[in-house]
């Protein structure tokens, strides 16, 4: 067992915030079910002087990806970073390290012809996907060396 610092705002107030925005800003049911289902054989509810204990014997590298919709700036004003930070954290505090690397203004349909949006226009996000996919594709390569090589390195 390893000792590890805990704070409980990383499980609880995020989701709470974000339930009182009705998770307009939170990821999905289906990631922070994932995220619980994978931190639950870790974590444990095992407590020393005030601190939890978790069942690893090692730091796990581990990093959140996560893609959307919406451009950069307008993540930044809806402070999103704020709200994902969260996940980033829970993932340090049970695997001992997390990053996270943010993919904007994704290129939502395949067939843009077949939805009724107004909100985003098909053009400029094909643009953006033309310009900015390999940029993201590129950052996604170097976090997964990184992970690598601080995996390899810590053995």
């Amino acid at each position: 067992m390893l000792r590890i610092e805990h704070n409980p705002a990383i499980w609880y107030n995020a989701g709470e915030e974000a339930n009182e925005r009705k998770d307009e800003h939170y990821p999905t049911g289906v990631y922070r079910s994932f995220l619980e289902r994978l931190a639950f054989p870790v974590y444990s509810y095992h407590y020393e002087n005030g601190q939890p204990l978790v069942c690893r014997n090692k730091v796990i590298e581990t990093a959140n990806i996560f893609t959307m919709n919406c451009p950069e700036a307008m993540m930044k004003d809806w402070n999103y970073p704020t709200f994902l930070q969260a996940n980033t954290d829970t993932l340090a505090t049970v695997f001992g390290a997390s990053e996270t690397l943010y993919a904007c203004n994704t290129y939502q349909f395949a067939d843009y012809s077949r939805y009724d949006i107004t909100l985003f226009s098909e053009e400029e996000k094909r643009a953006h996907r033309d310009a900015q996919f390999p940029i993201d594709l590129a950052n996604a390569h170097a976090l997964g060396k990184r992970l690598v090589e601080r995996a390899a390195n810590a053995q």
